[in-house]
């Protein structure tokens, strides 16, 4: 979407949607139909790291408005810039600058019974892109490797059924 540095692939055999949801922040949201007639919201989302006013307020107003969709399973990845969490103990370490920030992200994911599965750096030594789910039983496997920015990417390995759309 406009001017923006975030963006969820999806196979065109897959039927999927972008889900429109009012937000400020650099933020998509695509629905993926589910052979068990769930839906699959995947996003990606992305926090400059020099921005001062709450940047999780979008995106915890998009989750609500998902919260009112039955059946979901949301999966929310992207660079959050937000390296002083410990996620092993989901704690914002106490020498951050940024320790208000990083304590409204581990809210937010508490608040939205999210868990926050990678555990790699992503960027030097520091864990910059994170992925989320609400469903942490079907995720195989995560990684991370090179990817198209200074960044390494996150790959996810899931026990999921996308509906199959077959091409003519």
């Amino acid at each position: 979407h406009g001017g923006s540095r975030v963006f969820v692939a999806i196979k065109d055999c897959y039927p999927s949607s972008v889900v429109n949801l009012d937000s400020d922040n650099e933020l998509i949201w695509v629905r993926v139909s589910l052979h068990n007639s769930k839906d699959m919201f995947i996003s990606c989302f992305y926090r400059p790291p020099n921005i001062t006013h709450d940047p999780f307020a979008g995106l915890s107003t998009t989750l609500s408005h998902l919260s009112t969709t039955k059946e979901k399973l949301i999966t929310l990845g992207g660079d959050f810039n937000a390296s002083n969490i410990t996620w092993d103990s989901d704690t914002a370490r106490d020498s951050s600058t940024h320790k208000t920030l990083c304590q409204d992200l581990l809210n937010l994911t508490t608040e939205f019974g999210l868990s926050q599965l990678q555990r790699e750096p992503t960027r030097e030594n520091n864990t910059l892109d994170l992925y989320f789910t609400n469903n942490p039983g079907l995720l195989k496997g995560i990684y991370t490797i090179p990817g198209i920015s200074d960044h390494d990417m996150i790959v996810t390995d899931s026990i999921i059924k996308p509906v199959l759309q077959k091409k003519p």
